[in-house]
C-alpha cells in the first residue's frame, strides 16, 4: 500500500481545497503537497497525525492498519467545550489529540513532562 497515494491523496482531492491552502490549515511546509504528488519527497509519514487531525480520520486509517477511516471514540458523541475561551493553540492541541491512539497520547504526554523539566 502507498500511503500516500491510497489514503491521503483520495482526502486532498475530495476536500476540493487547493494544495497551497492545505498546507496553510494542515501547518505543512509550502510546497509541500506538489512534492508528494510529484514524489520528490515521501515525509508525509511525519505529519500523519496533523493529516488525520484535519481530515477527521484516524492515523491508523492513513498508516492502512484498518480500513474504518473512524478517528477512536468516533462513535461517542463527545462532551462539547466552551470553546470560545480556548485559545487557538488549545484548539489545535484538542483537534491533535481527538484523533489520537492512547498510545500516541502517551507519549505526547511522556514528551510534555520531559520538556517541563527542562
Amino acid at each position: 500500500m502507498d500511503i500516500f497515494k491510497d489514503r491521503i491523496l483520495p482526502l486532498i482531492n475530495a476536500s476540493g481545497k487547493t494544495d497551497r491552502f492545505l498546507e496553510e490549515a494542515i501547518r505543512l511546509p509550502r510546497g509541500i503537497i506538489y512534492k508528494w504528488k510529484n514524489g520528490k519527497n515521501k515525509n508525509y509519514k511525519f505529519y500523519i497525525v496533523e493529516i488525520a487531525a484535519y481530515f477527521h480520520v484516524s492515523t491508523d486509517y492513513l498508516l492502512g492498519n484498518t480500513d474504518d477511516p473512524s478517528p477512536p471514540g468516533a462513535e461517542e458523541k463527545p462532551t462539547p467545550v466552551a470553546e470560545s475561551g480556548l485559545s487557538p493553540l488549545d484548539k489545535r492541541l484538542n483537534e491533535l489529540l481527538s484523533v489520537s491512539s492512547d498510545e500516541t497520547k502517551r507519549l505526547m504526554i511522556d514528551l510534555l513532562e520531559k520538556m517541563q523539566k527542562r
